[in-house]
């Protein structure tokens, strides 16, 4: 299973913007995480966890709501915010109240974790709740291939559209 390039989720995130009231913001560098200013509410962000420069190590998928001081956290590896510092644990601690996973859906052995996000936002967009996602991950013999199957499939359904 191949890594997805940040190209390829900024261009599929933007493909689908019409399944829910999330903006979809874009894909950054860890040290490039816009200011949340020009949204209306509810928006999402998938980051990565090296600096811009650097080749890229790990996606993260980060969704808040500005009406709510809210943010949802994900990383399939389940690691807290804090171990993502400076950047990102700064942006994530201007918010009062922040949700994350605690479990490591993802086998350190793959490099699937932009899957993950995908898989993840667009449970959001089809207005699935985090405790179901993450039921549902759980529920997987092997949930590195259910996600990248999940989003071959999603892919497939919504080309035919």
């Amino acid at each position: 299973m191949a890594a997805l390039s940040g190209a390829f989720l900024d261009n599929f995130c933007r493909v689908y913007p019409n399944f829910s009231p999330i903006s979809f913001l874009g894909v950054f560098a860890a040290d490039g995480i816009p200011s949340l200013d020009q949204i209306d509410d509810m928006a999402a962000i998938i980051v990565n966890t090296h600096s811009s420069g650097q080749p890229g190590e790990h996606w993260l998928l980060m969704v808040f709501s500005k009406a709510r001081r809210y943010l949802d956290f994900f990383d399939s590896f389940g690691r807290h915010p804090d171990e993502f510092y400076p950047h990102i644990a700064n942006f994530v601690s201007t918010f009062p109240e922040v949700g994350w996973n605690t479990f490591p859906f993802q086998s350190p052995e793959t490099s699937v974790c932009g899957y993950y996000c995908i898989f993840y936002l667009t449970k959001l967009f089809l207005k699935c709740g985090r405790e179901s996602i993450f039921k549902e991950l759980c529920s997987q013999e092997n949930a590195d291939q259910y996600v990248v199957d999940y989003v071959h499939e999603f892919c497939l359904l919504t080309n035919r559209l």
